[in-house]
């Protein structure tokens, strides 16, 4: 038998808190003993990977006949050096991987976007009672290009404030951010959860939220090399249909998304449920890649796109299958172009 090709398949299905998730299941890899090794990675300790963690724990990987090993490995660049080196399969890309597709100088391919919007936001200190307010004051974020970064200009362009009418400072991770802003360092900083919580906490005052605003974006979204594309097909779509089933039971079951989420992410129950909640109203039953989204970030980061350099970026028919698999219908216009 070839590689990477399968001579039967079956559905499987399996019910999770009442929701039937019906996948198909190749049986070459279903078989006992036939179970097949993917090696993932995330690049940073957020409830945005909540998803595959739940697909994980939950054994929606193993139903697939996947057996996902879920490694965190620290930072974007490092993840994506592994991946080139071999050691890793399926990653987790952002905007420097949008960058680094700009110029030519990557052959990573988006497939699924675990949420589409910039999951982020903008607090302040209570003196500031308004965006406009924070006109000449100084705004912290972790670094140029960077999520924060990108929502806070987001925020603002979205609220018609220039950018250059405000000041930044980078301050390298987002618990810096909430220090600067507590401690009266800075007028305003990016935030995600559970910073949010400490913020609150403290008295700071959220005055916008990224991911409310209508500007699709790319957060936590799965790439794989372009030449794994190709020759692991099979195996990828059941991955990306364990992440649709991991959405779906993150969704229908808070308390065991965050027994699980706790396996991940230091904090008390309560900064977990923060998390929760501030990011499963983002995840998306379906995860296409939104193009917009492609575009956004190259015009935050002043990257000119060569004509099919979207396209070029983005494969989208694993989810489609998927979508049409389960009687749906998605459309580009549904998820941001």
């Amino acid at each position: 038998m070839a590689r990477g090709k399968f001579r039967s398949a079956f559905f499987l299905p399996f019910l999770f808190e009442g929701l039937l998730f019906w996948t198909l299941v190749p049986s070459s890899l279903s078989a006992a003993g036939n179970i097949k090794p993917v090696r993932f990675a995330f690049p940073a300790l957020s409830a945005v990977y909540l998803p595959i963690w739940v697909a994980k724990e939950a054994g929606i990987f193993q139903k697939s006949g996947l057996d996902v090993a879920v490694n965190y490995v620290a930072s974007n660049n490092r993840l994506t050096a592994a991946m080139i080196g071999g050691s890793i399969e399926i990653g987790v890309g952002g905007s420097a991987s949008i960058d680094a597709n700009a110029r030519r100088a990557s052959d990573l391919v988006f497939v699924a976007a675990i949420a589409q919007r910039a999951v982020a936001s903008l607090y302040a200190r209570p003196e500031v009672k308004s965006i406009a307010d924070l006109k000449g004051k100084i705004i912290a974020t972790v670094g140029k290009a960077t999520l924060t970064d990108d929502a806070a200009r987001i925020i603002l362009l979205q609220n018609h404030i220039p950018l250059d009418e405000v000041k930044f400072v980078y301050t390298n991770s987002v618990s810096a951010n909430l220090t600067a802003l507590v401690s009266g360092n800075v007028a305003a900083a990016i935030l995600t959860a559970p910073g949010t919580l400490s913020a609150r906490k403290a008295g700071m005052i959220e005055i916008a939220n990224a991911a409310s605003l209508d500007y699709p974006y790319l957060h936590g979204s799965i790439v794989v090399l372009r030449p794994y594309l190709k020759s692991n097909r099979e195996t990828l779509k059941l991955f990306l249909h364990g992440l649709v089933g991991g959405i779906q039971e993150s969704k229908a079951n808070a308390s065991r998304a965050v027994d699980i989420m706790e396996k991940y992410l230091k904090g008390s129950r309560e900064t977990l449920l923060e998390s929760y909640r501030t990011f499963v109203p983002f995840f998306p039953d379906y995860p296409e890649v939104p193009l917009q989204a492609i575009e956004n970030v190259a015009s935050l980061h002043g990257l000119s796109l060569d004509g099919g350099a979207v396209e070029r970026m983005v494969d989208n028919s694993i989810i489609r299958e998927i979508v049409n698999g389960a009687g749906k219908n998605v459309s580009n216009a549904d998820q941001g172009r």
